[in-house]
């Protein structure tokens, strides 16, 4: 016969933490149309296909013709592009 677990209480400041921590990790991993990025940085949509083409966003490369961007890459950027200006 398998032991049981011990059982596993956790507070609920601990489960908000563990949840605050996975819907960060999730968000900084989201993938993002160029679209939406057009719409966040006030640019046109093509503009952001040039700028991926150039290295200046990083991109990922689902299929031949399909672009994603990482949001923790989109808001890299964003600070990178922030800091020059100051």
């Amino acid at each position: 016969m398998i032991p049981p677990f011990p059982s596993i209480d956790a507070t609920e400041e601990q489960m908000l933490l563990y949840s605050s921590t996975v819907n960060e990790q999730q968000q900084k991993t989201r993938l993002l149309k160029a679209e939406d990025i057009a719409v966040m940085l006030g640019l046109k949509v093509q503009t952001v296909y040039t700028m991926a083409r150039r290295g200046e966003l990083e991109k990922v490369k689902l299929s031949r013709r399909c672009l994603r961007f990482r949001a923790a890459d989109v808001e890299r950027f964003i600070e990178r592009k922030a800091g020059l200006s100051l």
